[in-house]
């Protein structure tokens, strides 16, 4: 997702009071470049300049904003550590 070290990968979540649309569009507003919209689950994935990370919070409609977590699982024919 991020492109450089600049930006940071976060998930945000939605409250359930705010049209998800119009949450992604002030989201998109505050910096946010969204890769991903969850609606079932009230869910926005993307990327922000890091500097902008804790802005996401004040944005009406936003109910956490986290950083994203990496995974990494070893190929299946790869040895057992």
């Amino acid at each position: 997702m991020a492109t450089s070290a600049s930006r940071t990968d976060v998930v945000v979540s939605v409250t359930d009071g705010e049209p998800l649309g119009e949450v992604v569009a002030r989201l998109e507003a505050a910096g946010l470049e969204v890769e991903q919209t969850l609606p079932e689950l009230r869910i926005v994935t993307g990327s922000v300049e890091r500097s902008q990370a804790p802005f996401l919070t004040t944005v009406l409609g936003v109910e956490g904003v986290e950083e994203a977590r990496g995974v990494a699982i070893a190929p299946p024919d790869a040895p057992l550590h």
